[in-house]
């Protein structure tokens, strides 16, 4: 019994750790990401299966039962999908990407105390500020030489990763830690160290001038400062407001494009999301199943024409979309009901929670769920393996604190 208790134990370390290898490191390399996740999901596996030391509670049953029923189905649909759109070879092997949903029940049912959450919440958050650091000490020394071969608004961070992918994960990352930095209670970072560390990831963001961070941020930030702390978004304003008097031109041209129809990016996707209706009708009730390596062919087809722009018909810069002409109106409707009734439990949670720091953590949650969306109606971002991880890890983070208060209490 001692002896099981005890590899019990060096298990959960084993696990945590590379758990938390596997999302940090997703700032820098995928294949260190993805080494680390299949490790400590075998570990996991093998705890819960061998083991059997895991403990969901019955509040916590009730109040994740329908996130679960939302993701088998989703995954049912997804399955579906790909033997009646005639990839029947690779069914199985297509959905090996849902194991990512791993990271949220990993998150929920096996992080035991709100001391290990801090801490895996720190080194994330570390590691992605000196990440940014990094990037920006390289973007000072290239910049100008750059400016000199091209404009401004197409010189992006993108060291590790597309700037796209790279901007989001800061996004996210930046968003679920702000609450954070007004708490008065204790962290495991200084308050000071804190903001300091936003800062570059905050410079870095704006950097990758993905413009869907830009308004993914803006919104969740004007939410967060309405709910908890208008003040900060009053100085925001006025800094936003300043910056655009002051700024170059070539600065705020990146910006102005989120609106102009006919800048090229956004012609693209307007031209995308006017095809992905014809795919619809042909295809509207299981989709024409995930055709990540095929799509631009089908895309191509129903166009008729040769896309105009790079990068048109990869995908359809729409999580939406992208999920109803792949899966069907079923499979999108398990998709929206995983993300509405995680969003219902997160306000729900954020009602009712009176410690002070567990409600600002949830309230960082929200925040990742509202900008990560919003993000989606311009990117297929749910799509994305490096954002993913970060995304599963933040929105789990509520029912792990809904667990632990009704452990305790």
């Amino acid at each position: 019994m001692i002896i099981k208790e005890k590899l019990s134990g060096y298990l959960d370390i084993s696990i945590l750790v590379l758990f938390t290898l596997q999302i940090s490191s997703l700032n820098f390399s995928i294949a260190l990401s993805s080494i680390s996740f299949v490790l400590w999901l075998l570990l996991w596996l093998y705890k819960i299966t061998l083991i059997k030391k895991i403990n969901i509670g019955s509040a916590l049953k009730t109040e994740i039962k329908y996130v679960l029923i939302f993701i088998g189905l989703f995954i049912l649909f997804d399955f579906i999908s790909r033997m009646v759109g005639g990839f029947q070879a690779s069914s199985v092997e297509g959905l090996r990407r849902h194991l990512l949903f791993a990271v949220f029940l990993f998150t929920v049912f096996s992080i035991n105390s709100r001391e290990r959450l801090l801490k895996v919440i720190t080194i994330i958050f570390i590691v992605t500020a000196l990440i940014s650091l990094y990037e920006l000490i390289i973007y000072s020394t290239s910049v100008q030489e750059l400016m000199k071969q091209k404009e401004w608004g197409y010189i992006r961070i993108d060291y590790f990763t597309h700037p796209l992918t790279q901007g989001q994960i800061k996004m996210l990352v930046l968003l679920f830690m702000l609450p954070l930095l007004f708490s008065k209670e204790k962290l495991p970072v200084n308050r000071k160290i804190l903001l300091a560390l936003l800062v570059p990831i905050f410079i870095s963001m704006f950097l990758t001038q993905s413009r869907n961070v830009y308004l993914g941020f803006g919104a969740a930030l004007i939410i967060y400062g309405f709910i908890e702390n208008k003040k900060l978004l009053a100085i925001f304003v006025v800094c936003a407001v300043a910056f655009w008097f002051i700024a170059p031109e070539n600065f705020k041209s990146r910006i102005e494009s989120i609106v102009d129809i006919n800048q090229p990016s956004n012609r693209a996707r307007i031209e995308m999301w006017k095809v992905s209706k014809d795919i619809f009708l042909d295809y509207p009730f299981f989709g024409l199943g995930e055709r990540v390596h095929h799509f631009e062919e089908i895309y191509s087809q129903y166009k008729k024409i040769d896309p105009e722009n790079w990068g048109e018909g990869t995908h359809l810069h729409n999580n939406l979309l992208m999920i109803v002409v792949q899966f069907g109106i079923f499979g999108l409707a398990a998709f929206m009901g995983i993300f509405i009734s995680i969003f219902l439990k997160q306000i729900k949670f954020y009602r009712l929670e009176q410690d002070r720091l567990n409600k600002l953590i949830i309230l960082g949650s929200i925040l990742v769920m509202v900008s990560f969306h919003i993000a989606g109606i311009f990117d297929y971002n749910y799509r994305d393996q490096k954002i993913a991880p970060f995304l599963l890890f933040f929105i789990a983070i509520p029912f792990t604190i809904f667990k632990l208060r009704n452990r305790d209490g």
